[in-house]
């Protein structure tokens, strides 16, 4: 595309009254006294408060121009949808074809998204049929070996394998990935952060099945599924918890240890409560935890890791700041975290 062409001077003022307020293109910047003549009239629910595009005639001439020569007329005609947020379909696109004349092109295709059954559509609609209609890809493939070219292609995917890779791939795919990944495997099961849960049932298949699964990050809220997985495989993976208010529980009914957000800042802590826990001190684990849950808390009073990264620059382990979409504690959380470290005499 050329350049954003500069402000016009000149007034293309139908209308010489100084009375009328003035209506600017947002690509030319040239006034006009009315829109009504100037700006292709839309419907289309991204224009519906003004009831016209803001942009001029003349410069969705020029844009639909400079597309055409780079990408012919009918892909510049969807670029200008995408650009304008207008519906495209093949079907407009014909009728544009059908009644080509002297007349613009792409007015008159904007003209047609003012259509009945067009007119609350947007590109927005346009990509989801688009979606729908597509071909479905593989986009995985193995390369055939000789021999193999009739092999039978239905054979069934154990649920418990698609359930821990990811639905999308063939019975081969999953088997070849278990049998080729040559590193260790921790699962982290967090089903508030991904939306699926790895059940009891699952882990203990793929504990039996993949010779590369060493343990998992257990981040349900749910004791009873945490319990059933130790009952099950406890004694042939690494169960870690990886929820505070859980784990002295989870390690004193045979958990091996947990992946804490706050051994970060209390490391000791957490080592201390692991070592009472196996040495059957329950009681004194329990009592030990009880003095920072307020610590804990306030750490995950926001979506961590922003209370967390804001205790690390309190300690002088500063660790930048959050990541977008992830926003900075807020004044309130870190104000809770600061006076609960300030009672542990952690600053």
């Amino acid at each position: 595309m050329a350049d954003t062409p500069k402000r016009r001077s000149q007034d293309k003022s139908a209308d010489t009254a100084t009375t009328n307020p003035k209506c600017y293109c947002v690509r030319c910047g040239t006034a006009f006294s009315r829109k009504k003549g100037y700006f292709p009239v839309s419907h289309s629910p991204m224009y519906r408060g003004s009831g016209h595009l803001p942009w001029c005639n003349d410069c969705i001439e020029e844009m639909y121009e400079e597309y055409v020569r780079d990408l012919g007329d009918k892909e510049a005609m969807r670029r200008m949808c995408m650009k304008m947020d207008l519906y495209w379909s093949e079907s407009i696109y014909a009728m544009v074809e059908r009644s080509a004349g002297t007349n613009s092109r792409i007015r008159n295709y904007i003209g047609k998204t003012n259509i009945i059954r067009y007119i609350d559509k947007t590109f927005d609609d346009t990509l989801r049929e688009e979606a729908a209609n597509a071909e479905p890809v593989d986009r995985f493939q193995f390369p055939v070996q000789e021999g193999e070219e009739d092999a039978e292609d239905d054979i069934p995917t154990d649920p418990a394998i698609v359930e821990f890779w990811g639905p999308g791939f063939d019975h081969d795919f999953y088997m070849e990935l278990d049998q080729k990944v040559d590193i260790p495997l921790l699962v982290y099961n967090i089903p508030y952060r991904t939306c699926v849960n790895m059940t009891a049932d699952t882990l203990a298949y793929l504990t039996e099945h993949m010779k590369h699964l060493v343990g998992i990050k257990e981040c349900n809220n749910s004791p009873a599924q945490a319990i059933d997985m130790i009952r099950r495989v406890g004694s042939k993976i690494n169960f870690l918890s990886g929820e505070e208010f859980l784990s002295v529980m989870l390690m004193a009914l045979g958990a091996k240890g947990a992946v804490m957000a706050s051994a970060n800042l209390i490391p000791d802590v957490w080592v201390k409560i692991h070592h009472l826990v196996r040495e059957h001190q329950t009681q004194e684990a329990m009592d030990l935890f009880g003095n920072y849950t307020e610590l804990i808390a306030a750490m995950f009073s926001e979506t961590n890791p922003g209370p967390l990264k804001y205790g690390m620059d309190l300690i002088g382990v500063p660790c930048g700041s959050t990541a977008i979409p992830l926003t900075p504690v807020s004044d309130a959380a870190a104000g809770r975290m600061k006076k609960a470290m300030q009672e542990l005499q952690l600053i």
